[in-house]
Formats: structure tokens, sequence, C-alpha cells
């Protein structure tokens, strides 16, 4: 694809390409960390124990040292390496899928806040005309509809969450 989007200087990106016959091309793309980690090593089995990076409202955990993250991060103007799953969608359909190693070059850093903005038909940056970026985003509804459908848990309202200590007897 030729314009793929990161998502903030981070380790995710998104891309949206006019694909042949009436089709629209759509990327999740992840940065390859494991391409940069020994098997067995103590930051292979460092990142094994902590799993995941958490992202909180005022803090974030991550996986990885940030040295290590600022090497993977995907980086506007630069090729990064990425492990990738790529639909080919016809009228909200999927037709074709692929998944796998790649290589991506980011042709724009973005943010939620300029995507929505330009997801309204707002004059942005961002390398992709609305009506793609609009497909990508009637998909992800269509997922994430599938996904409650079959009993995934989602937030109902925008009422703050709040976390009450129970004391268990």
């Amino acid at each position: 694809p030729v314009s793929e989007v990161a998502i903030r200087a981070s380790e995710v990106a998104m891309s949206v390409d006019p694909g042949e016959q009436d089709t629209v091309v759509v990327g999740a793309h992840v940065a390859d960390i494991t391409h940069y980690l020994s098997s067995g090593s103590a930051l292979d089995r460092e990142s094994l124990r902590r799993g995941a990076s958490v992202h909180l409202v005022q803090h974030s955990y991550e996986m990885l040292p940030s040295s290590l993250l600022h090497i993977v991060a995907f980086q506007k103007g630069r090729k990064s390496l990425a492990k990738s799953v790529v639909f080919t969608l016809r009228k909200n359909c999927v037709v074709d899928m692929w998944m796998g190693r790649s290589i991506i070059h980011v042709s724009h850093e973005t943010n939620l806040l300029e995507l929505e903005h330009a997801l309204q038909g707002g004059n942005t940056p961002i390398p992709i005309t609305t009506e793609l970026l609009g497909a990508a985003l009637e998909f992800a509804r269509q997922l994430r509809s599938d996904r409650i459908s079959r009993g995934a848990l989602c937030r109902v309202s925008n009422t703050p969450l709040t976390l009450t200590p129970r004391r268990l007897v």
C-alpha cells in the first residue's frame, strides 16, 4: 500500500488504498518487534513475562524498554518492519485477506482527532480520501458489531467507569 498512516509515533499503523475492480484495501500494521529479539534472550523472556503494552489514560506501561520501542516505532518517511493483516473489501464484504510480515513506509503521522476531522469531510493533510477512510470506518463498525453479537464485552454508555474496592471475606 502507498498510504500507510501511523497513529501517533507508535507501533500501530493503518493503510487504506483503492484496489482493483471497485475494491478497497484496508491494512492494520503492528511493529514487528520479534525481528529485534533473540529467542530465549533476557529481553525475550522479559517481554514474554510482561505480555503486552498497557495504555491507561494517565500512563502507559510498555512491554519493551523505550530504547527498543524507539527503534521499532513507525515514523514518517522511514521504512519499518511490520506484522500486517490486509483485507480487500468490495461493498463492505471481505473478498480477500492476507496476513504476514511486511515492510511499510509511513507517509503521514496522525492522531484520532485528525482522523475524525477527516471523516467529517474536513480539510486535513491525511493522504487518504474521505471515501476510502469512510469505507475503512464502516468495515471496522461491522467487525465490532459482529464481535458484540458473538458475546464480546463492550461499554454501552459514556458514563465514566468507576471501580469500587471490595473486600472479599
